[in-house]
């Protein structure tokens, strides 16, 4: 079964980019949240709940990755390695609580490991 979006562009690699474009933004706008909440917090613990300021700085760095990885993808010049990247960085958010990240990351991963685009990207 294939789905091809104007000869050649596989639709489960424009699926990677839709999703990796809308998670991306709402990483950024979460690690900018999570930022601030942290900083209340560790002023509210007299420093001791700085100790957590790497999460959000890896959930920023992740949407980063993953909104020009979208963005790329939609402009139908993907690149694989930045793709399993972002995914990848994705999947450790969860240790941030970002769950919506964790989901995108693996549906990303699980779309990178079909035939269809593996064949796309000539990695089959």
């Amino acid at each position: 079964m294939s789905y091809q979006i104007d000869g050649g562009f596989p639709g489960k690699v424009q699926a990677i980019g839709i999703v990796q474009t809308v998670v991306g933004a709402l990483q950024i706008i979460y690690g900018i949240i999570y930022f601030f909440y942290i900083l209340v917090i560790g002023v509210a613990s007299f420093g001791i709940g700085l100790i957590a300021i790497p999460l959000p700085i890896l959930v920023f760095v992740a949407g980063l990755l993953s909104l020009i990885s979208g963005i790329k993808g939609l402009q139908r010049t993907p690149a694989y390695g930045l793709c399993l990247t972002a995914a990848i960085i994705q999947m450790v958010c969860i240790l941030a609580c970002d769950v919506i990240g964790f989901a995108a990351g693996l549906t990303t991963v699980i779309l990178l490991t079909q035939p269809e685009v593996k064949a796309y990207y000539g990695r089959a």
